[in-house]
């Protein structure tokens, strides 16, 4: 089984400011960058290498730049190629599908676009007219001047007809 080490440096952004929790991977033998602000560098590097026709079956290790001696984790490039990190969990990934194709826009009458603000003010004004209820509720907004709150106490209790 055949081993590829990437070193793991600090991101940052275009102002030099650092990236908080954010890496940078590089293969170990060529300096070739093949991660870029990525937060689980084993698991994005491991993809990345399959797509540059790397075994599955070869093994990932990943080293600090402070300390290229020292390796701090490793894998499988196929096992961990499946996985992303969710959380404080592996979740497996969930495999791409291709794009999806694009559907003619059709706008009808349906599709019309929404009133004025101003307008649906009115509406809502135009609910409260007491020309619009019928009946007893009718009867209860005439005999009191003041309208809506008295007319939901008298609504809530039982009138005699």
């Amino acid at each position: 089984m055949t081993e590829v080490v990437i070193i793991v440096s600090p991101s940052f952004d275009h102002r030099g400011k650092r990236r908080h929790d954010r890496f940078d991977a590089r293969v170990k033998d060529t300096d070739e960058v093949i991660c870029r602000a990525t937060r689980q560098p084993v698991l994005d590097g491991s993809r990345v290498l399959i797509d540059k026709g790397y075994s599955p079956s070869t093994a990932i290790r990943m080293a600090y730049a402070h300390a290229t001696a020292v390796i701090t984790g490793w894998a499988i490039i196929g096992e961990a190629a499946q996985y992303d990190v969710m959380g404080e969990k592996f979740v497996r990934r969930k495999t791409t599908a291709g794009s999806m194709p694009s559907a003619p826009i059709k706008i009808d009458g349906s599709a019309r676009p929404r009133e004025p603000f101003s307008k649906m003010a009115a509406a809502r004004a135009r609910h409260n007219d007491p020309a619009r209820f019928t009946g007893r509720a009718a009867d209860h907004l005439a005999a009191d001047s003041s309208g809506g709150l008295r007319h939901r106490q008298r609504a809530k209790m039982k009138m005699p007809t």
